[in-house]
């Protein structure tokens, strides 16, 4: 459960049912979090391994970090999703050893000392695969059909009326842009149509991400909305070049804050006909360990979204990523044993 997706677990109950009175959402309350402290105790006492004081320092440690972490826990899950599959490896490692633990069977598996690394195998790699294997088509057959229905909607927009027939209407269009290639290539592909049909209005739109906290409290807000423009710029100046040398006109502007959210909200306040985005081409796995800006815009937005494929990334981010989580897994695997 932990690796599906949200609306994979759902209870088939409707989304807006819940607890109607104060005994109702109180025994809801106390219900869960009993349910949750289990959970805790037994993956705690499972890792333990029979060392009370493995247990009850495990308590005290993961206690808090349920408590007071659980907000920064879920902001580093949202930028990096390859960290559930982290979580659910662990479980399944410590699910793993308690099976082999079990009075029941521990003679069996001490006779033949084969049998452990094929149980291991087949308990970690089994589950892993197939939370992404499912991950992977749930969301394929999700992005799929959003396309199909976004490409439905731009063929409405653009398919005249009577009411329209002999206007000219100007289509909005809305690309984002970082200063990469990839960008670039939707800027041109935009500039193309633009040949064909000039019709159009084109806005560029850079987000940039808020320095943290810690780096924050280090520099004045002027000196930090300064440097942010001038970056802003700097991203934008190749787009904006571009556009200006083919004689097409635009519109720029930075914002800050999650990027596929800003995207979004910026389509909409715009009433744009259309998103032009441009992506790498990553293979799947890759996509995984790292959080996709074009995913969650498709998954969002209401506005159809022409997807520009860029250059594919290189093989060091390729394999070099792939290779860095797997290592990663495989200590952390060796420091729990």
């Amino acid at each position: 459960k932990l690796l599906l997706p949200e609306d994979a677990v759902d209870t088939g109950r409707g989304a807006s049912e819940g607890p109607t009175g104060f005994w109702r959402a109180m025994r809801t309350i106390v219900i869960a979090d009993a349910v949750m402290g289990l959970d805790n105790v037994l993956a705690v006492a499972g890792a333990a391994q029979g060392s009370y004081l493995l247990v009850v320092l495990g308590l005290l440690i993961s206690i808090p970090i349920v408590i007071w972490g659980s907000t920064l826990i879920l902001h580093w899950v949202e930028r990096f999703p390859s960290i559930v599959y982290v979580g659910a490896g662990v479980l399944a490692w410590t699910a793993a050893k308690m099976m082999m633990s079990e009075p029941l069977v521990r003679d069996a598996f001490e006779a033949n000392a084969a049998i452990a690394p094929l149980v291991y195998f087949a308990v970690i790699v089994g589950v892993l695969w197939a939370g992404f294997a499912r991950n992977h088509r749930h969301l394929d057959s999700r992005i799929t059909a959003r396309i199909a229905a976004l490409r439905n909607l731009l063929e409405v927009q653009t398919t005249p009326t009577d009411s329209n027939e002999g206007e000219t209407a100007m289509k909005r269009i809305l690309i984002p842009v970082d200063g990469s290639k990839n960008s670039e290539f939707a800027v041109r592909h935009v500039i193309n149509e633009f040949l064909q049909d000039s019709a159009k209005e084109v806005h560029l739109l850079h987000v940039r991400q808020p320095l943290t906290q810690h780096a924050a409290r280090f520099i004045s807000r002027k000196n930090r909305e300064a440097w942010h423009r001038d970056e802003a710029e700097k991203a934008l100046a190749p787009a904006r070049a571009l556009l200006t040398q083919h004689g097409v006109p635009h519109a720029a502007a930075f914002k800050m804050g999650d990027k596929a959210g800003l995207i979004v909200d910026e389509a909409r306040r715009l009433r744009c006909h259309q998103i032009v985005m441009g992506t790498a081409r990553r293979n799947s796995l890759t996509r995984m360990l790292q959080d996709s800006t074009t995913n969650k815009v498709l998954e969002h937005t209401s506005v159809p979204v022409e997807v520009i494929a860029g250059n594919a990334v290189s093989r060091l981010e390729r394999w070099g990523v792939t290779a860095g989580a797997g290592a990663m897994i495989a200590l952390l695997f060796a420091a729990i044993d």
